[in-house]
């Protein structure tokens, strides 16, 4: 898998790979009160994602917006709703090279990551702790 980032996020000399709700704004850990604001803040948008979705009578035939958390975080981090605990990943090397070279800096930084197979619309491995969700499965 592929991600690309504008910038590389580093916690002394290691180069770190983290959610955005987990990245600090000044380069310190956000501390336990601001991580509370960020949890709060998703709750809330995924109660409102799936009243939305129960509303709107969105098709949901298998029911994962409503049964499962991390495929509403996917959800609400890919239309940039609220930060999530998710990490994006891609297959592609376009994609990944366009969101390194966001913000017309011309330049950015693509890390490769070995992941388990994806072998269904949600993939989760306890081996290595990872649950991987193919978007266009799961997504309207």
């Amino acid at each position: 898998m592929l991600r690309g980032q504008t910038r590389d996020y580093r916690s002394g000399e290691a180069t770190t790979l983290k959610p955005s709700i987990l990245r600090s704004r000044d380069g310190r850990y956000p501390g336990r009160t601001e991580l509370d604001r960020r949890f709060t803040r998703l709750r809330n948008a995924e109660r409102a994602l799936t009243e939305q979705f129960r509303l709107y009578n969105i098709p949901d035939p298998k029911q994962r917006v409503s049964k499962h958390r991390v495929v509403r975080w996917a959800i609400l981090q890919h239309y940039e709703v609220v930060e999530t605990p998710l990490l994006d990943v891609t297959l592609s090397p376009r994609i990944a090279a366009s969101f390194a070279s966001m913000r017309n800096r011309g330049w950015g930084y693509l890390y490769v990551l070995a992941v388990p197979n994806i072998s269904a619309a949600v993939t989760s491995s306890a081996e290595t702790g990872l649950q991987i969700i193919r978007l266009s499965s799961v997504c309207p």
